[in-house]
């Protein structure tokens, strides 16, 4: 009897053990989606060691920094959020063709009808007639001038912005006026450009003048919302009502930023898979951030979908063990993901199309740390970068700059390379290499079709950049710029805001396969540079049979 009792008592206890160290969340209402945070805290402070999370197909709603977390110590704990079919959108209203709009309104709001479609508030570049013009230096009053633009009042002009791009970004200014075929602004950062000798909302027209060596360079680029200029294409506010694109009957707006914010943790694991995260407000920031994370096993996600993301995806700052695997990122406006200062960073398998919709300075994928590694992935229409990586010579490198860029495959399709005048940047490449880097290795790699306004790069090796290994690579047609570019940057090595004194050195560019030219330049000395064995190669066609032979996605 004594031994049945202590077996009974023994199985209980083992039970409860148990129990506490395994716990599973089931969310299918949109009360439980908001209960959750506190949910899974309450799981862990009763001892709960791995939380399974797992979501109904449906849609949930989050607030701003749904969870926010800090300086939690769950060092041993593993949370699993599983979805399926699942939708996570930011929160705000749904809105019906025709309404009408009595709300305050931001340019960075984002629209979606249905699950996953970008209904956009911004339609593609124009470019000026001319010039613009600056009327009032003090109060920062200027016009651009486009024939044939429709008049709109001062009233009519409540909701209108005006975004130009300038050089490798773009700014966003509330428009005052359109009339007799001028757009009256505000520009509310306008600067002078000492270097390029014009304002800076000129930056486009300075900038490609002096890259082509011509007399007059590609005039100022913009677009309008809430206007008559492609208002058939575009969400748009006038007249007090939402006006839809044909065959959208209705939109959500989204008007909240971040699902995530994680600061200043030690974490087991934290997994995310099988989600579809769609809209949200730019604001700058990000929909997903892990600051000073430990994790001592990973973060993961895994088999999700990103679309119509205003702001930044994913950011991971001084953070660890990031994995990013067979996610798809789509319609999005900034960054996809910013590993910065961090260790172990690993992004494979992934898709990016018709990324960087916010005419900025961003990439689908930004690394800068230790021990990263980006492989397998397909970048398919992006406005300026694919993959970037290093530390800006401006900005201080707190750790390591190392890691390995291979097989990989970016590209612009016939359509996107036919307009990209009106949908990307300058100044750029495919792969960009920033100055400061220790050991940077971009091999085994595609690009192809890739164009930008102007001096766009294959591979782009900016600012001096140094201790990089670029080989095997296969690079055709980029016709405004050369397949390899890694030129000399010498002042950079004594300028007051450098936070490096090397530049050019310690760089192999080798076997790599082009159609274009390849240029190289090296710090004065003993540079430890070497170019060697590099094939050009003329003929399309001949380019086209090796890229089909090299099965990049082989594994």
């Amino acid at each position: 009897m004594k031994n049945k009792k202590r077996y009974a008592l023994l199985t209980l206890t083992l039970t409860l053990t148990l129990f506490t160290q395994a716990d599973t969340l089931r969310v299918n209402t949109q009360s439980e989606f908001n209960a959750l945070p506190s949910d899974i805290e309450l799981a862990i402070s009763r001892g709960a060691t791995t939380i399974d999370v797992e979501l109904s197909p449906t849609t949930f709603y989050f607030k701003e920094n749904h969870f926010k977390w800090s300086n939690k110590q769950w060092g041993g704990v593993a949370i699993n959020m599983r979805g399926n079919s699942t939708v996570i959108k930011a929160n705000g209203i749904n809105l019906t063709d025709g309404q009408d709009y009595n709300r305050a309104f931001h340019h960075g709001y984002s629209y979606t009808f249905g699950d996953t479609l970008d209904v956009p508030l911004w339609g593609d570049l124009h470019e000026a007639d001319d010039l613009i013009e600056v009327l009032d230096k003090d109060t920062k009053l200027c016009r651009l001038s486009y024939s044939g633009i429709d008049d709109q009042s001062e009233a009519d002009c409540t909701n209108t912005y005006i975004n130009i791009t300038q050089w490798f970004k773009s700014s966003v200014y509330k428009v005052l006026r359109i009339s007799d075929g001028m757009i009256y602004f505000i520009a509310s950062d306008l600067a002078y450009n000492n270097s390029r000798q014009c304002y800076n909302v000129n930056l486009d027209e300075a900038y490609s003048r002096k890259a082509l060596k011509i007399d007059e360079g590609l005039m100022p680029r913009f677009r309008l919302c809430n206007s008559s200029l492609d208002s058939d294409m575009l969400t748009g506010i006038r007249d007090g009502k939402i006006h839809l694109p044909q065959g959208i009957t209705n939109v959500r707006e989204h008007t909240v930023t971040t699902l995530l914010a994680l600061t200043g943790s030690t974490v087991g694991s934290i997994t995310f898979s099988g989600i579809t995260f769609c809209g949200n407000r730019d604001n700058q920031d990000y929909l997903i951030t892990f600051n000073k994370v430990d994790a001592t096993d990973s973060i993961v996600f895994a088999h999700c979908q990103f679309r119509a993301i205003r702001s930044n995806i994913i950011q991971a700052v001084s953070s660890s063990n990031l994995r990013i695997h067979h996610c798809q990122f789509r319609d999005c406006y900034r960054y996809g993901i910013f590993a910065s200062h961090s260790a172990n960073t690993r992004i494979t398998n992934c898709t990016f199309s018709n990324m960087g919709l916010a005419l900025i300075n961003t990439a689908c994928i930004r690394c800068s740390g230790s021990d990263y590694y980006i492989a397998y992935n397909e970048f398919c229409n992006f406005a300026r970068t694919g993959i970037s990586l290093g530390t800006w010579w401006q900005s201080e490198k707190t750790t390591p700059e190392t890691g390995v860029v291979e097989y990989n495959l970016l590209y612009f399709t016939p359509s996107y390379m036919a307009s990209h005048l009106k949908r990307s940047l300058m100044d750029s490449g495919a792969i960009y290499l920033y100055t400061q880097n220790d050991r940077a290795t971009v091999r085994h790699n595609i690009i192809h079709d890739y164009i930008g306004a102007c001096d766009n790069n294959g591979i782009y090796c900016d600012d001096g950049a140094c201790h990089f290994r670029i080989h095997d690579n296969i690079i055709a047609n980029t016709p405004n710029g050369y397949s390899i570019d890694s030129r000399a940057v010498l002042h950079i090595a004594t300028s007051k805001q450098s936070k490096t004194t090397v530049v050019n050195y310690d760089n192999q560019i080798y076997n790599n396969t082009v159609d274009g030219p390849i240029r190289t330049e090296a710090a004065p000395g003993d540079s430890k540079c070497r170019f060697y064995s590099n094939k050009r190669i003329k003929k399309r066609t001949k380019i086209d049979q090796l890229i089909q032979k090299s099965n990049i996605f082989a594994r």
